[in-house]
């Protein structure tokens, strides 16, 4: 049995399945919004002391039951800093692809006074502010952590060691002005 469909009758239908099918792309596209948290609260400054060499990495290492986990942070004299963590120690591989910065996650802002370190990062889930003390131009310890609206305060031990690292990643973000 075949079907017979009027020219009008086509062109309505066409128009209709054009229309939900656009319709649902942008409910669905729309109802996927990543739930990201406010803006840092920091607002961005330069970083012009000499408290903390900015010409390499820091790095710490968190043992746990499971594994041993390396983060590493960058910090630049615009007073940006670019956070990561690997299950392995990555800075061995001095060629590693840092990649280009997309994930909201990664970045932050720091202060630094007198002997005193505060920087503010995305984790995926919320926005947490680390706080601790420069023991010197090499290394500094995190003592404290707090998610951006104080709801969350937390004792933290993680002690940062510099190492020196030619190809620093660039600063530049889309998601910090």
């Amino acid at each position: 049995m075949i079907f017979r469909i009027s020219g009008g009758v086509l062109s309505r239908l066409m128009k209709n399945i054009m229309f939900y099918t656009l319709a649902g792309l942008l409910l669905g596209f729309t109802g996927c919004k990543e739930d990201l948290p406010d803006d840092l609260t920091f607002k961005k400054e330069p970083y012009l002391g000499q408290e903390l060499r900015v010409d390499g990495v820091y790095r710490s290492m968190v043992e746990d039951s499971e594994e041993s986990l390396y983060r590493f942070t960058f910090f630049y004299r615009n007073g940006v800093l670019r956070y990561g963590t690997s299950s392995r120690d990555s800075l061995v591989y001095q060629n590693i692809d840092w990649g280009a910065g997309n994930a909201r996650f990664i970045w932050g802002l720091f202060k630094v006074n007198d002997d005193s370190i505060v920087y503010e990062q995305w984790p995926p889930e919320d926005t947490w502010i680390y706080s601790g003390e420069i023991l010197n131009d090499t290394t500094f310890h995190i003592d404290r952590l707090q998610n951006a609206s104080g709801s969350d305060v937390r004792e933290h031990d993680e002690t940062f060691h510099f190492l020196e690292y030619g190809s620093k990643p660039d600063s530049v973000s889309r998601f910090i002005d």
